[in-house]
């Protein structure tokens, strides 16, 4: 299998979401230059994530190939020829919808990447290497602070 290509869209994706007229004043704000609101969803919004994870599984629904996650997109095929059709399609869906990419946080034609928190390649998907080494790196618990602390870093992955 060829997992080979990572776009991430990037939040700066959400700032690129135009807000409904009506959602526009519950993001007003005052200073001492007077009243603004918001045309486009701001950083912040607590909202955000969830309105945007939508937007993309309306952007990219029944895509063969294509796996995401809020602003984490990444295509894969059992052959190039299969991947590139994801790849395309995937690209008109964005371009369609107005959305572009943030070229930084693109990586293409990858045998293997990171994808949140997890190496996923052609073995299947595995826990990411530089995760295990925190855990591996991590100092041992000496009081209930610091074993709570590790016990975050260990939940990671259950």
């Amino acid at each position: 299998m060829c997992h080979d290509d990572c776009y991430c869209a990037g939040y700066r994706c959400l700032s690129e979401v135009p807000l409904s007229e009506e959602s526009r004043d519950l993001t007003a704000f005052i200073t001492h230059d007077g009243l603004f609101r918001f045309c486009r969803v701001p950083y912040g919004l607590a909202s955000a994530p969830s309105a945007f994870q939508k937007m993309m599984s309306i952007v990219l629904a029944d895509l063969p190939g294509v796996e995401y996650y809020i602003d984490g997109i990444i295509m894969h095929g059992s052959d190039m020829h299969t991947h590139n059709k994801a790849l395309t399609a995937t690209l008109q869906h964005l371009n369609s919808a107005g959305l572009q990419l943030n070229d930084d946080k693109c990586r293409f034609r990858e045998t293997s990447l990171p994808f949140l928190g997890h190496t996923v390649s052609a073995d299947g998907l595995l826990p990411d290497a530089v995760r295990i080494q925190a855990i591996v790196d991590a100092p041992a618990p000496t009081d209930a602070t610091t074993l709570r602390s590790f016990l975050g870093l260990l939940s990671w992955y259950t």
